[in-house]
């Protein structure tokens, strides 16, 4: 039977997560961990390896169920509305803390990581649109 060289229990992980202190990585980065690190000192840094999605997947699938409805239909074409993905937190108790200080709600959050997405997917610089939004603030102060 192979040894392992790192061992952690599920108890220390969550009790790192509890404390905030979990080291959380995606798949993705995960890959460029381990051909920094080497197998063995990425198992060592990284606690949770984050493999979720916001979106549907190919081999994603729903059963919809509509009853029995009077008069009778055919479901030809169903239209839902697109799913938005938000990026994920590495440390959700610092988050929602912020949110709280900044009197903020999670649909807000949510919506300005759909629009950071889109901005970035678009090329836009985000560094020069917060300084422009700050400048812009700024200046209206005055007027």
């Amino acid at each position: 039977m192979k040894k392992y060289k790192v061992i952690k229990t599920y108890q220390e992980i969550n009790e790192k997560i509890r404390h905030g202190k979990a080291v959380v990585v995606t798949a993705e980065e995960m890959i460029d961990v381990v051909e920094r690190h080497g197998d063995v000192e990425a198992a060592r840094r990284v606690d949770v390896v984050t493999t979720g999605t916001f979106s549907p997947m190919c081999s994603s699938g729903a059963f919809l169920n509509f009853g029995h409805p009077s008069p009778k239909i055919k479901a030809s074409k169903i239209m839902t509305k697109p799913l938005r993905t938000v990026e994920p937190t590495l440390n959700v108790k610092e988050t929602v803390k912020k949110m709280k200080q900044l009197k903020v709600e999670k649909k807000e959050v949510e919506e300005v990581a759909a629009l950071k997405a889109d901005l970035t997917k678009k090329g836009v610089n985000l560094e020069t649109v917060l300084k422009l939004v700050k400048e812009f603030r700024h200046g209206s102060k005055g007027d």
